[in-house]
């Protein structure tokens, strides 16, 4: 009788313990879920921006290209940290970089050859903050030139 009330509060602790792991593993795989999701909407949104600051870089004012970065603030500091490895440290060198650009550009001792090494400088961080999405996202960079494009900065 009392081996009978051993096994069965056993059997009832063992299925307690089953039901606590169980809960465990669905709420780990919920959030690796959420998280992936979360990275990429993340990602699909920083090459959206980034490829708008190349854009910007080339063809709009500096002004103008950082009043766009300053209005990516908020979208970037929320999604900092579902973000690819050093996406986030080129984000900030780049936007650091535009304002520096502003500077200089006000500054009647300039040299031109550092506006320049400023700009090369943007160009390439935006150009690896955009290879670090295709590298967190699995996915080969995209080669125009195959299609008879030229090429359009996809190299790091």
């Amino acid at each position: 009788m009392l081996d009978t009330i051993i096994g069965g509060l056993l059997a009832i602790a063992g299925g307690i313990i089953g039901q606590i792991i169980t809960a465990r593993m669905v709420r780990k795989t919920r959030m690796d879920e959420t998280i992936a999701e979360r990275k990429v909407e993340a990602n699909a949104e920083g090459y959206s921006r980034v490829k708008q600051i190349q854009g910007m870089w080339i063809q709009a004012s500096q002004e103008q290209t950082q009043a766009a970065m300053y209005g990516h603030e908020d979208w970037f500091f929320k999604t900092r940290l579902f973000l690819p490895g050093k996406f986030p440290d080129l984000w900030m060198q780049v936007r650091n970089d535009i304002s520096s650009y502003g500077l200089m550009l006000h500054q009647p001792s300039r040299e031109d050859s550092e506006l320049q090494a400023i700009s090369e400088r943007i160009k390439s961080n935006l150009n690896k903050a955009v290879m670090e999405i295709y590298a967190d996202m699995d996915v080969p960079p995209m080669d125009l030139t195959a299609l008879g494009g030229s090429a359009t900065g996809h190299t790091a």
